[in-house]
């Protein structure tokens, strides 16, 4: 898993998510010309209820691209905390093994690694 990448991931999708709001109005407009255009008729009435449900949609889309964009950006922080704490795990107890061949090459016997639990 590369954290890095996952974040990137993460902030495009939000990215998206944040400014699809905005452009709604550039996708409705042709459907609002010819909704006008069609006055009287009930075809303008159907076209203005499906705008208006493709709109909704289109803005819980948005809303679930920055809510799953912000899951994976604090997801690629949980494997870059995990990383780093196994990372430091690791180095202690290499460095509590080294210590503890050193000390039985001068004689001396200490514990190289003490879990806390």
């Amino acid at each position: 898993m590369d954290p890095e990448l996952l974040q990137a991931n993460g902030r495009a999708l939000r990215c998206v998510g944040q400014a699809l709001p905005n452009e709604l109005p550039a996708l409705y407009r042709p459907s609002d010309a010819a909704s006008a255009a069609l006055g009287g008729w009930r075809t303008a009435a159907a076209l203005d209820r499906c705008t208006a449900a493709w709109t909704e949609r289109l803005k819980a889309l948005a809303a679930e691209l920055d809510d799953k964009g912000g899951r994976l950006v604090s997801t690629a922080a949980g494997y870059r905390d995990a990383n780093a704490a196994v990372t430091q795990g690791m180095t202690e107890l290499l460095a509590a093994d080294a210590a503890s061949r050193a000390a039985r090459t001068r004689g001396t016997v200490t514990t190289p690694y003490r879990p806390v639990f």
